[in-house]
């Protein structure tokens, strides 16, 4: 019985483990395509917002000679 019990706790552990791991790595792949995206074709101040704190702020300085 203690056995059983063990076990469904730790399948639900994994479970929340993997939909954690799922979820992180969809943010990080979020915030990493618009970071490239906006390296190569973005002009200006780009601002991803990571929650309430954390705050992600990129600016790219264009060389005025090179038009």
């Amino acid at each position: 019985m203690l056995n059983q019990l063990y076990q469904s706790y730790m399948h639900f552990a994994w479970i929340l483990y993997a939909a954690f791991c799922y979820i992180f790595s969809a943010l990080i792949l979020f915030v990493g395509c618009k970071l490239a995206w906006h390296i190569a074709f973005g002009e200006g101040i780009l601002t991803i917002r990571l929650g309430r704190l954390i705050i992600l702020e990129v600016e790219l300085i264009t060389n005025p000679k090179k038009k």
